[in-house]
């Protein structure tokens, strides 16, 4: 499974696709036996096919009502409209805050994130990277505890809910460009959720460009991956009246310098690729 895939490898190596199955836990690991990804599968939560679907039509029905307000902007990684809610921080702020949304975006997309699936995908995200990470976990939520105990206008996406922010890629096709996501902490983890009725066989296929696998990523199903230190991205859908889009949840590292340098850690959350692929538990 190890090595780049170059396009016209894509589906000739049955070794480099994966397809991921409900109930599936399953760990991708580097070249040094390091797990460093799972595939997680879906909630055990009946007609969580049809909740995560219908998930996907809500998110087109915001989108129209987003656009009355705004110009809702494409994303950079591909050609989708895509929205950020939560906590973040960048090197040209001084402290932690909410995504610049506002008032009636923000209403609108907490609407969206407190239908029942979002708060199912939010929690079960936080309770896998507990069971698979758990000193990633307790350090994603200690993060998050101290921010919000010093400001409490910071919006927490849900109480049992690690991850500090979300981006929601809506319908109709969300696919995204090879690419990494450089301002989230990158010893950590993001936590990617397909959404949808589309035939995951036929596309939608995530691609570990670094890991040199494909994943059959069928709706409903999530995946825990170090999107700042592995390249991925995926394939557009090639099916006619079908409908993509995807959650995924994530910290964003100055967060965590934040914190640490105000408790006089005065640690870099950057670190470096060594660093943090010897973070990775052996399995």
């Amino acid at each position: 499974m190890v090595g780049r895939v170059c396009s016209t490898d894509f589906f000739t190596d049955a070794d480099k696709l994966i397809r991921v199955c409900r109930d599936d836990h399953r760990s991708i690991l580097d070249i040094h036996g390091h797990r460093a990804s799972i595939l997680v599968g879906s909630p055990p939560v009946q007609n969580w096919s049809d909740l995560a679907t219908q998930a996907c039509r809500d998110m087109t029905e915001i989108q129209e009502k987003l656009t009355k307000h705004r110009e809702t902007s494409i994303s950079r990684r591909g050609e989708y409209y895509s929205c950020g809610v939560g906590i973040t921080a960048n090197t040209r702020s001084s402290k932690p805050h909410n995504f610049a949304n506002s008032a009636i975006e923000t209403a609108l997309l907490r609407d969206l994130l407190d239908w029942k699936a979002f708060e199912i995908m939010g929690e079960y995200s936080s309770d896998a990277l507990r069971d698979f990470y758990p000193d990633t976990w307790l350090e994603y939520d200690d993060c998050l505890a101290s921010v919000i105990s010093e400001d409490p206008t910071l919006m927490r996406l849900y109480e049992r809910c690690c991850f500090a922010a979300c981006h929601i890629n809506f319908p109709p096709d969300a696919w995204t460009r090879f690419h990494l996501d450089t301002m989230n902490l990158r010893r950590g983890m993001c936590a990617v959720w397909a959404l949808g009725n589309y035939d995951s066989t036929r596309g939608g296929h995530l691609i570990l460009w670094d890991l040199g696998v494909i994943v059959e990523f069928p709706p409903g199903n999530m995946i825990l991956l170090p999107s700042a230190l592995v390249v991925h991205g995926n394939f557009a859908i090639i099916q006619d009246g079908v409908i993509r889009g995807a959650f995924v949840l994530y910290s964003a590292g100055c967060l965590f310098k934040y914190v640490y340098n105000r408790r006089g850690q005065d640690l870099d959350a950057s670190f470096g690729i060594a660093h943090n692929l010897a973070a990775f538990p052996v399995v």
